[in-house]
C-alpha cells in the first residue's frame, strides 16, 4: 500500500491495521518516482475523488505500470461556501488544500482580498491552481501542520 503523506500512512495503519510507504514523498508525483523506482509492481489500484488530477496515474502509466483507477467519492462544494467567504477581514493568510478547493472559492474571493491577501498551499500542484489567481504564493513541501506552519512563516 502506497500513500502520499502522513495522515493516511495513520489512517492506514489505525484503521486496516497495515503498514505502508511513500508518506515521506508528500505529493503524487514524487510518489510516483518513487514506485517506480521500487519496480516491484506492474500493476496499481488507485482510488480516488473524481476530481483527481492524473499526476500519479500518467508517470506510472509512462513506466509500463497499469493504472485502475477506481472513483470512489464525489468531491463538491459546500452549499455554504459563498457566504463563509465573504467576510475574511480577521483573516491574514488563506490555505488552500486541493486544487478543487481553489476553482470553489476564488471567485467568491474579492478583488481586493486576492491583492492583500497571503495564500499558501499544500503541494505543488494546488499551488499552481491559486497561482492562476494570486501572486507570491507560498507552499507546503509536506502535507503536515509542521510544513504548514513553516510555510506561513516564511510568506
Amino acid at each position: 500500500i502506497y500513500v502520499v503523506g502522513e495522515t493516511t500512512e495513520a489512517a492506514v495503519r489505525n484503521k486496516l491495521n497495515l503498514e505502508s510507504e511513500g508518506s515521506h514523498c508528500g505529493s503524487a508525483e514524487s510518489l510516483a518516482e518513487h514506485i517506480i523506482k521500487q519496480k516491484s509492481c506492474s500493476r496499481v489500484i488507485f482510488p480516488a475523488s473524481t476530481l483527481a488530477k492524473d499526476n500519479l496515474q500518467k508517470p506510472l502509466e509512462s513506466a509500463g505500470i497499469k493504472v485502475e483507477r477506481i472513483n470512489c467519492y464525489e468531491t463538491s462544494e459546500n452549499t455554504e461556501l459563498q457566504k463563509l467567504m465573504t467576510n475574511l477581514d480577521r483573516y491574514q493568510v488563506l490555505v488552500f488544500f486541493s486544487p478543487s478547493g481553489v476553482d470553489s472559492a476564488i471567485k467568491y474571493i474579492s478583488k481586493e482580498d486576492l491583492k492583500t491577501k497571503k495564500y499558501v498551499s499544500i503541494g505543488e500542484t494546488t499551488k499552481k491552481a491559486l497561482g492562476k489567481y494570486v501572486e507570491n504564493v507560498g507552499c507546503a513541501k509536506k502535507p503536515n501542520p509542521e510544513s504548514l506552519a513553516q510555510a506561513i512563516k516564511e510568506l
